[in-house]
């Protein structure tokens, strides 16, 4: 079967779309006046989980996509700015603190301009709001006193995606979501490593390869179209990324042969120990 794209004719097609055979290009893929397949017109949108560090900067750029908000406050929350000019989600993708904390309201998947939306979720205090422009330092909400609704809520959204993406913080401090990177592998989600720019990147190798075993399963062809699925994603193709996560495993083993060689070195002179009465008589006991 030819692997050309359906429409022109002319480029290497993908299949974006998982319901039939046609294949796109990414030109013709970009020039799609909806996200649906032509044939079949069936969407092709994927579903998307954003895991990573959950803090402020998060919440003023939440609006790209990558969090589904939940408040019980929702004055204004139409028409407020930030004071970086980003418009706040339609009140009808925000969902109540009620609705979150009740197991049996499922959590709905919202439809982004290039994508679905799965999670996570942001939970806002009820005193939220945006005062002279700009967000509060105080507007997450708590959530130690719902930890085992949380665990479930993430695992839920989990899921509800195709797609996992995990952006390390410079801080290397999110715990959860180094968690729910094994919890999305055990599912079989198709893995994304996003961008890193820190020092120890290497220390990410495990993450790295897991990605790429993960491509080994897809069809060639069809990698491209994983990548452009992807909104704001850095790497424009599958070699990009498929390079970047090769240089993450390489990062490992050059530390890994930095350290062999700082322990082979012997020391200019090793410190006198004075030892106790009680420690040297155990020694040589």
């Amino acid at each position: 079967m030819s692997n050309l794209c359906n429409l022109c004719n002319d480029e290497i097609g993908m299949k974006f779309c998982v319901s039939c055979v046609f294949h796109i290009c990414n030109e013709c893929y970009d020039n799609l006046t909806k996200l649906s397949c032509p044939t079949c017109r069936k969407s092709l949108k994927k579903k998307i989980y954003f895991a990573g560090k959950i803090g402020i900067e998060s919440i003023e750029n939440y609006d790209s996509g990558n969090r589904i908000l939940v408040t019980n406050t929702k004055q204004d929350l139409t028409t407020r700015k930030t004071s970086l000019g980003i418009k706040l989600e339609q009140e009808d993708k925000i969902i109540k603190l009620s609705e979150f904390l009740n197991l049996t309201y499922k959590i709905p998947i919202i439809e982004k301009k290039k994508h679905f939306l799965t999670g996570p979720c942001v939970v806002l205090t009820e005193n939220f709001e945006a005062q002279h422009g700009q967000f509060g330092s105080d507007i997450l909400q708590d959530m130690v006193p719902y930890t085992d609704i949380l665990i479930k809520r993430n695992e839920e959204m989990i899921k509800n995606s195709e797609i996992f993406i995990l952006t390390i913080n410079n801080e290397m401090d999110c715990f959860c979501s180094l968690k729910e990177w094994g919890i999305a592998l055990a599912y079989g989600k198709i893995m994304i490593l996003d961008y890193l720019e820190i020092d120890n990147i290497g220390e990410f190798y495990t993450f790295a390869q897991d990605s790429l075993q993960c491509f080994e399963k897809i069809n060639p062809f069809d990698r491209d179209a994983i990548i452009n699925f992807i909104p704001n994603f850095k790497f424009k193709n599958w070699v990009l990324y498929k390079q970047y996560l090769k240089e993450v495993i390489n990062k490992k083993n050059i530390n890994k042969k930095n350290i062999i060689k700082k322990q082979e070195k012997p020391p200019e002179e090793y410190e006198e120990i004075d030892f106790t009465d009680d420690e040297y008589i155990y020694m040589h006991h």
